[in-house]
């Protein structure tokens, strides 16, 4: 997806997690600039320039949802990982069975499903995509809100609100979360499950994931909302972090994360000398394969990572580069001919 001029973009300086300033990581440049920003006390990535709210919304409703719809296929229930991760969750926690639950981006419906099946009463789903909204009513009576989180008018207090790979997605987190803890009552559990080693290339060109998550930064988000980390579990894929709410408590950060991010930003990019022209930047699309780099055009070793990919069944995706003369004060810069090119699936 192309980024034009006209494209209304909001500046945002500050880390949503810890409220510190963003250091300039990496400017994306073609007609319009992104810049993309790191918090050196928490290692929080995102972009200091994204696109407005309203822009959100309607790439949402029209192109993402659009897209889904084209590939969604009605199936059959199936208990998936986070089916059994949420089933984990409130036997750990003790979640009562008459406990209020709620799914924060709720999709198809089916991890509330699996939890009416293990004898969960009361549960409740938000989901912004109309027609996954519609599939879930088709498959289910359990009531569930078509609208964004932030504006849905909900029926407080939930003991338990959980949500997969939802948070990556928002427009600003921080919002998220205050009205999480606007929605619980004391001691109520509020779950977070997000993405983990995603590639470089996609953490700067994915659109839709506008936020990298540390362990740092969601403890950091979580605590300033008026929650207490109870659990963290970190994966090659994921990120699942267990919160309690409760009195706030100080937060400890460690600084110095940032040229941290950045050495390794450098890495995967294959930033470095090089004396063959063009070349190849490859990356991989895939949640735990935070891998990449650059070869010569058409180089052997290349063809031996299309073999990979197709029988690892990860996504290569792959660009050609050149060098270029630096134009800002940005550590890294990827240059476009035209138009910022996104990725948007």
């Amino acid at each position: 997806m192309e980024i034009e001029s006209s494209v209304p973009l909001m500046v945002n300086p500050a880390c949503p997690c810890d409220g510190n300033d963003l250091l300039l990581l990496c400017a994306l440049m073609g007609r319009a600039i992104i810049r993309v920003g790191c918090c050196d006390s928490c290692g929080y990535v995102g972009y200091i320039d994204k696109p407005t709210r309203e822009w959100f919304d309607m790439f949402y409703r029209s192109v993402w949802d659009k897209a889904d719809t084209k590939t969604a296929k009605e199936k059959p229930y199936v208990r998936g990982l986070h089916e059994a991760a949420v089933e984990d969750i409130v036997n750990c926690y003790k979640i009562a069975k008459n406990a209020r639950i709620l799914e924060m981006g709720s999709g198809y419906g089916n991890t509330l499903y699996h939890l009416k099946q293990l004898g969960y009463t009361d549960l409740a789903g938000v989901e912004p995509s109309s027609h996954r909204v519609e599939s879930a009513k088709r498959g289910s009576t359990i009531p569930t809100i078509r609208a964004p989180f932030e504006e849905a008018p909900l029926d407080a207090p939930y003991d338990l609100i959980y949500s997969f790979h939802v948070l990556e997605h928002v427009y600003d987190p921080a919002v998220v979360v205050k009205k999480c803890a606007a929605l619980q009552p004391e001691g109520g559990y509020l779950v977070f499950v997000v993405p983990h080693k995603e590639s470089v290339m996609t953490t700067l060109l994915f659109l839709p994931h506008l936020h990298r998550y540390t362990e740092y930064a969601l403890s950091g988000l979580l605590t300033h909302a008026g929650y207490r980390v109870r659990k963290c579990v970190i994966s090659d894929q994921e990120i699942t972090i267990i919160a309690q709410k409760h009195k706030t408590e100080k937060v400890f950060y460690q600084f110095g994360l940032f040229k941290e991010t950045l050495d390794y930003f450098r890495n995967r990019l294959g930033v470095g000398t090089h004396w063959y022209h063009p070349r190849l930047l490859w990356w991989y699309r895939t949640i735990g394969y935070d891998e990449g780099g650059q070869l010569p055009f058409l180089f052997p070793s290349l063809l031996w990572r299309w073999m990979w990919h197709f029988h690892h069944k990860a996504p290569l995706q792959a660009a050609v580069v050149e060098d270029a003369p630096h134009k800002t004060t940005a550590p890294l810069e990827i240059q476009f001919s035209g138009n910022i090119q996104m990725l948007i699936k």
